[in-house]
C-alpha cells in the first residue's frame, strides 16, 4: 500500500514537471530516502535525475601551491 502511494505521489510530480520543465530544475525532499527515490523514478521515465544529499562523497581535487 505504501509504495503504491510513493509511486502515485512520483507520478503526479514527475507529470507536473514535465509540464513546466525549462532547462534545468532543483526539487527539494524531507529525506534522503524519498530523494533516492524521485530521483530513480525521474531516471526511469527517461530525465536525468540525481539525488545530492549528504550521503554523497565528492571527490576533492587539491592542487598544489
Amino acid at each position: 500500500m505504501m509504495q503504491q502511494l510513493q509511486l502515485d505521489k512520483a507520478k503526479q510530480i514527475y507529470t507536473k514537471w514535465n509540464e513546466l520543465k525549462q532547462t534545468r530544475s532543483l526539487g527539494f525532499c524531507s529525506s534522503i530516502q524519498q530523494a533516492e527515490f524521485l530521483a530513480n523514478y525521474f531516471n526511469d521515465q527517461g530525465a536525468n535525475a540525481l539525488a545530492l544529499t549528504s550521503q554523497i562523497i565528492v571527490e576533492k581535487k587539491v592542487y598544489g601551491c
